[in-house]
């Protein structure tokens, strides 16, 4: 597991309004991908690892970059899954694992789980305020915990 800094955001109303549809966003693009590997791995087809047609239709609305990173964190989660499964089948599964399932939604008690996935060159942190794309300053409240070179 990487290091992770975790904020609480102090941002102003229309900040707020912009970082709420992007997360919204963020999780759509999550879903939608969730949805078709798993409807894929269902009905026994190849799964697409690229979804090119999701990164178009949800770069626009995110930014590329972070489209980008929620893919690649989903291809994992599912590869991680298939390497769980394998183990499965060969009785190799750590004794903390009694059950394997297919990775989740963004979603809880009905509403969208808001997060969002950043590359390291997408943000930056000083003097309390993150530095996100489309010029968005928001202040924070904390210190980061990890401190040095992005990554």
């Amino acid at each position: 597991m990487q290091r992770t800094n975790t904020f609480i955001l102090d941002p102003t109303v229309e900040q707020e309004k912009i970082l709420r549809d992007k997360a919204t966003n963020c999780a759509k693009l999550w879903n939608e991908a969730t949805y078709r590997k798993r409807q894929t791995y269902i009905n026994y087809q190849t799964l697409d690892w690229e979804c090119k047609d999701l990164y178009q239709k949800h770069s626009s609305l995110i930014d590329s970059a972070t489209t980008q990173q929620i893919l690649r964190k989903s291809n994992e989660s599912w590869r991680s899954f298939f390497a769980l499964k394998k183990m499965e089948r060969e009785d190799k599964l750590p004794p903390n694992i009694e059950k394997v399932c297919m990775p989740g939604y963004w979603k809880r008690n009905g509403k969208y789980k808001l997060m969002m996935v950043l590359r390291k060159d997408c943000y930056s942190v000083k003097d309390g305020v993150m530095k996100l794309p489309k010029g968005l300053r928001i202040p924070f409240k904390g210190k980061p915990r990890w401190t040095g070179k992005q990554g």
